[in-house]
Formats: structure tokens, C-alpha cells, sequence
């Protein structure tokens, strides 16, 4: 005789699943099918994992047209791909957690990194290695600086003049990828570069003895 497995309202799917956690002993689909006592086992929490998208709603069992979007493509567009592309455009790291949190907090509703993943895939949206940025490399006015300055060493005689030349080792830890729209680069603002910096910090001192 075959079991009625459509006993399990939606409410009850959605808790059984919240309580998933991939990889973590006794968190399991078959841990939670003994926990629960769920008659069709963890297979059949398997069939309701992948028709849950973090609703209750997605859990109803007759539904037309494939899985329910969890977001809107204006939310799609607004609060992942335009949220990834700001804070790329301030060089900082960003991947699908913090998306996750800006989503929750603008639509007071968690939806599921996978999901939030698979949008981000299907805008474009990669994970690629980061590089490095300074302010210095985004300020043109320092650069034009220092071109000033070594115009004007350059009209003093060398014989009153003392360089020291300086190079330093900063020990600066970023994220090894960060979340890249189209067209970005993956960079990351840091305040000092990681490796031997480029550039010299150097002090003119005119002998006047």
C-alpha cells in the first residue's frame, strides 16, 4: 500500500529544511528524516529541498510554470547587481553573504544564498582574484605632486643636496576573490600595498654647511 506523503503541509517541510545544514553531522537529509520521523525517508526531504527556494510558498505541492522566482528581476537588478556593482565601484569586498544581509535588510525577507548565487551567475556575476589599490593610485593630485617636487630637486646642485630613499614592507591581508559585475575589475582599496611598494618615499636635503 502506498504511503500518503502529502500528509506534510508546507509549514512543516519549511521547518524540517531550515533545519538543514550541508556538511554538519546530524544535520543531514537522513538525520533530519529519523529526527522527523518522515515516512519516504531523506529522499523525499531531497524532493522537497530542491522545490524549496527559503518560502513556505514554494513548498505548495500543485504549481504551473517551473519554481516560483524568489525575486523580482527589478530586485534581481536593484539589490544584487547594482549592489555588487557599488561596492566594486568602491574597490571593497563583497561576496553573497553581504548580499544576503543588503537583501534582507532592504526586503525584510532572507532568501537563500544558492538562489542568491544563481541570479548573481545569470547577470554575469563572477568570482574572480583580487588586485590590489591604493589611494594613491586613485589620486592623480599626489602624483602631480611628487612630479612637482622633482622638478625643482632637479634645479639645485647635487652637492647640496642629501636623498635618502626609502622602501618599505607592508604586511596587508585581503580577501584572495571577490564578487566582479560585467565590465569591473576586482580590485580592493588598502591603505599601504601588501608587497615592496613601487614608489619611494624620499626626503631633499639641501647642505647648506
Amino acid at each position: 500500500m502506498a504511503r500518503n506523503y502529502d500528509t506534510y503541509t508546507p509549514q512543516f517541510k519549511h521547518n524540517v529544511l531550515e533545519q538543514y545544514r550541508p556538511g554538519i553531522f546530524g544535520y543531514g537529509f537522513k538525520s533530519l528524516a529519523k529526527r522527523f520521523k518522515i515516512q519516504g525517508g531523506h529522499r523525499l526531504i531531497m524532493s522537497w529541498y530542491r522545490q524549496w527556494n527559503g518560502t513556505v510558498e514554494s513548498l505548495n505541492r500543485k504549481r504551473k510554470g517551473g519554481r516560483p522566482r524568489t525575486m523580482t528581476q527589478e530586485d534581481v537588478k536593484d539589490h544584487i547587481l547594482e549592489f555588487v556593482e557599488s561596492m566594486n565601484n568602491k574597490h571593497v569586498y563583497v561576496n553573497y553573504k553581504i548580499v544576503q544581509a543588503h537583501i534582507k535588510s532592504v526586503l525584510k525577507r532572507e532568501v537563500p544564498i544558492r538562489t542568491i548565487r544563481q541570479y548573481g551567475k545569470d547577470n554575469g556575476i563572477k568570482w574572480k582574484k583580487t588586485r590590489e589599490t591604493t589611494l594613491r593610485d586613485a589620486d592623480d593630485s599626489f602624483w602631480n605632486n611628487i612630479g612637482q617636487f622633482r622638478r625643482s630637486l632637479q634645479r639645485i646642485g647635487n652637492d647640496r643636496l642629501i636623498f635618502i630613499d626609502e622602501i618599505a614592507i607592508y604586511s596587508v591581508m585581503i580577501p584572495h576573490k571577490t564578487l566582479v559585475p560585467p565590465g569591473q575589475q576586482p580590485l580592493l582599496l588598502v591603505p599601504q600595498p601588501s608587497k615592496y611598494a613601487k614608489r619611494y618615499d624620499f626626503i631633499g636635503v639641501i647642505n647648506g654647511l
